[in-house]
């Protein structure tokens, strides 16, 4: 292999620098070279665009503490999800249902001490 070059080995620093601090979730090129083409042939492109957004700002969120019951699940509100991602609350639940019926996405309702939550864990 040839040497890197300078814009190659700062991508690489940057990118190892991210996994040092623990933030980098890779993103399977599976997602979007297989999944998405075979998604976006059942249902609206747009939606699938969306719906795939979601997803990967879901990872971001997944709770990261193996000693807690909460391990690898998002719990973010429709709301928090339709502000940070700019996507139309009413939208959140039926772009969340195209990632669960493309078994990306489990849900699950969970009791908490504030009440009943909705739990998000992607998949792939």
């Amino acid at each position: 292999m040839e040497e890197l070059s300078k814009e190659q080995a700062e991508a690489l620093r940057r990118k190892q620098a991210v996994l040092d601090r623990g933030l980098y979730t890779p993103i399977p090129h599976e997602l979007y070279r297989e999944k998405m083409p075979e998604m976006q042939a059942r249902y609206d492109k747009q939606d699938v665009r969306d719906a795939l957004f979601i997803y990967t700002f879901l990872q971001a969120y997944v709770n990261g503490q193996s000693e807690k019951d909460v391990y690898m699940w998002a719990f973010l509100t429709v709301k928090q999800i339709a502000e940070r991602t700019g996507i139309d609350r009413n939208r959140v639940k039926p772009l969340c249902d195209i990632l669960e019926n493309e078994s990306l996405l489990k849900t699950e309702t969970k009791r908490t001490a504030t009440g009943r939550k909705k739990f998000y864990m992607p998949l792939l």
